[in-house]
Parts: C-alpha cells; structure tokens; sequence
C-alpha cells in the first residue's frame, strides 16, 4: 500500500500554486554552479572562437560571461507585482505580451503622478510652505497673522495663486514665473 501512495503523491500536484516553494541549495551552491557555468560558456565560446581563428582575451570572456550570467539572475530575482482584478494568465489585453515589473512601474507612476488632485495635494501645499516660512525668516510675519501687509509683499497674482486654487495646473513657465516672485521677498 505504501508503493501505491508513493506513486500518488508523485502523480498529484502540490496545493501550492507554481513559484510560491523556496528553492532549495545553499547560496555558496549557487555561487559554485554560476562558477562553473562561467567555465563551462567560456570554454565553449574559446574552442568556438578558435575555430574560427579569432583570439579574445580570457579575462573578456570570463568577464562576459559573469556579466551575463549575473544579469540573468538579478532579472529572475525581479517580478513584476501582482496585478488586482487578473489572472496570470490572461493576456489579452495586453496584446499577447505579458507584463514585466518595468512597464508595472512605470504605469504605477504615470497614474500617481498625473492624478487630478496630485498638484493641490503635494506641489501647491509645499509652495505655499514655502512662501510660508519666506516671510516669517525675512519678514517675521505670516500670512495668516498679517493678511493685509503679506499681501502687499506678495503681490496680487503671487496672493491669488496661493489664498484661491487654481482650477487646473499652471503651465511651467507661469510656476517659473511665481517662483521667481517668492524669490524676489
């Protein structure tokens, strides 16, 4: 009976879903199989070069191959996070391609970054810090101590910009622009 569950459990797949079991091996085994991987493409690649009569350098070869061999293990190492709301295999809105951690990343910050209330949130509230602690080292008021005379320091587009949001960003050279009149308190 016991040749009969033995051959089940080899027959049957594990519960846990594929890529979540920890490798097995120490990391000195790693390190002494990409050795001798090294070895092995390097002799391959000089047996294969001088067959074609063209001489390289060892330590090129050598440096080559730690070289590609590194890169493939940092790029396994890397994946891409979980996207919510898909299975792993299913590809078709991505035109057939599966998507790798970079386009993940750079997707993950077009969205933060082009968030509608991301300027009111972060760039608006710290230049208005900024304008903030401007005049209180310079002037020794603030805006909410001294409306009257922070105004007249400001100026009335400097004031408007920050004591009424703007309904949509400014374009760079307008904050170019009300930078340089906080540069100028």
């Amino acid at each position: 009976m016991s040749e009969l569950s033995a051959l089940n459990d080899l027959f049957t797949g594990d519960d846990e879903p594929e890529g979540t079991q920890q490798r097995r091996g120490s990391a000195l085994g790693g390190w002494i199989r990409s050795a001798l991987g090294v070895a092995a493409l390097t002799v391959v690649t000089i047996v294969l070069l001088r067959v074609g009569g063209v001489a390289v350098p060892l330590i090129a070869l050598v440096a080559g191959w730690s070289a590609v061999l590194l890169l493939r293990r940092v790029a396994a190492s890397v994946s891409p996070p979980p996207v919510h709301g898909r299975r792993p295999d299913d590809d078709a809105g991505y035109g057939g391609e599966t998507e790798d951690g970079m386009r993940a990343a750079v997707k993950r910050w077009e969205r933060r970054l082009s968030a509608p209330d991301r300027f009111q949130q972060v760039s608006r509230s710290m230049f208005t810090e900024l304008v903030d602690e401007r005049l209180r080292q310079r002037h020794g008021l603030t805006r909410a101590g001294d409306p009257e005379r922070a105004r007249k320091l400001l100026g009335d587009r400097l004031w408007t910009f920050l004591d009424k949001p703007p309904r949509r960003h400014p374009a760079p050279k307008d904050y170019a622009a009300l930078i340089a009149e906080v540069e100028k308190i």
